[in-house]
């Protein structure tokens, strides 16, 4: 037990660089791609904050060492519904996006407003679609993190110092992310 004391301050701190950096490259990435960026981290942090809430409830009465051994799978599946994220569910958003405009681009001339509304309508749709999709991930990370604070509550005040850390280095590293890239 003593091992994995140590261990998770390190964890903490890895988890709240990964929220946060995740969080502000999302935030690039949608606002180039999806031009509604703000609703779907919105959501994020719906889901981020929810999780503390549904961790008390579920877990209220659990073993330390039961709650132990369910947090790497919850940050396996965070990792793994991200990585579907940017492998199909962009990739159709994208191409969605792209015809979507070129549709109303075209028949803008012809109808006139009605189809630029409709192309913002699916916009607006995208940036929920998209939105609630990040607040299960984020929901999910966030049981991992409650989890932690749980198991080690007698150390919060440490805990909290290395998640403080973590969430600034994310910060930091994501601002240097989308300024060096377009």
């Amino acid at each position: 037990m003593n091992k994995s004391v140590k261990e998770f301050p390190l964890v903490l701190f890895l988890l709240s660089f990964l929220v946060l950096t995740v969080q502000i490259v999302l935030s690039a990435f949608l606002r180039v791609y999806l031009k509604l960026p703000f609703l779907s981290i919105t959501f994020a942090f719906l889901g981020l904050s929810s999780a503390g809430v549904y961790s008390f409830w579920k877990y209220g009465q659990s073993s330390s060492e039961d709650m132990l051994k369910r947090i790497p799978s919850y940050i396996n599946t965070f990792g793994i519904l991200l990585f579907f994220y940017f492998t199909v569910i962009a990739i159709v958003l994208l191409s969605y996006q792209s015809s979507n405009l070129m549709e109303a681009t075209v028949n803008y001339k012809e109808a006139g407003q009605i189809l630029v509304d409709r192309s913002v309508a699916g916009l607006i749709i995208q940036a929920w679609v998209t939105g609630i999709y990040f607040s299960v991930c984020f929901f999910i990370l966030g049981i991992a993190i409650s989890l932690i604070y749980k198991v080690y509550s007698s150390q919060s005040s440490r805990y909290y110092y290395f998640d403080l850390c973590g969430a600034a280095a994310g910060c930091v590293l994501g601002s240097i992310f989308m300024n060096h890239f377009d």
